[in-house]
């Protein structure tokens, strides 16, 4: 199965939107070009293996949460989707957000189900 650069791009912009880094910002703590970067977030690009372990090391992430689509075996759909949702999220909003599936969760067992 072959790496979709674009998914792999949008995953990359996902996680440094949500560090607040500009494409900018974000290329010189890499230590690559803006268009570089640029290329890789729109699929344009693959990165080399030293660029996407220095993006990970940058993004506080590891390769894995980059790679997700590859992990597919370990990690099923409805973790994705979760990854997803919590990516486009403030701080207030994931505290809610872990609050509410604990308190779901608690009502559940509850219920019995």
């Amino acid at each position: 199965m072959a790496i979709n650069y674009i998914e792999l791009g949008n995953r990359i912009s996902a996680f440094r939107t949500k560090k607040g880094l500009s494409q900018e910002e974000f290329s010189e703590q890499i230590g690559a070009s803006r268009e570089h970067i640029n290329r890789i977030e729109t699929g344009k690009r693959a990165p080399s293996l030293d660029i996407l372990i220095d993006i990970a090391n940058v993004l506080n992430v590891s390769p894995n949460d980059l790679l997700l689509e590859r992990a597919d075996s370990s990690v099923d759909t409805s973790e994705i989707e979760l990854r997803n949702i919590m990516l486009d999220c403030n701080e207030t909003e994931e505290k809610i957000i872990l609050h509410t599936i604990k308190e779901l969760k608690a009502a559940l067992f509850k219920a019995g189900v």
